[in-house]
């Protein structure tokens, strides 16, 4: 997603954006999507998040969207990437 939208450009360039992604790559364990659920959240888009999140038992989800990040009911930490980088800056 941050190298496949324009939109995205506003705030992070295309290079920053391809390291970020390789730099998560070499951090992250990536997998499928998972099969979808019931709604879980106030905004229904975010739903398989959750549930590729509880399918996988994640330590923590990244994300800048306000309803993940202020959803009362989750299981795993959701932390902005801001937070994440941090994280790896620490390492």
């Amino acid at each position: 997603m941050l190298t496949e939208r324009p939109r995205v450009r506003k705030w992070i360039s295309l290079d920053a954006a391809e390291l970020h992604v390789r730099t998560l790559a070499t951090v992250a364990d990536v997998q499928p999507d998972s099969a979808a659920g019931p709604a879980l959240t106030r905004d229904p888009d975010n739903d398989y998040v959750i549930h590729l999140a509880r399918a996988h038992d994640v330590d923590f989800v990244v994300s800048g969207d306000a309803d993940l990040l202020e959803w009362d009911e989750r299981d795993s930490p959701v932390i902005p990437p801001a937070e994440f980088e941090a994280g790896l800056n620490s390492i």
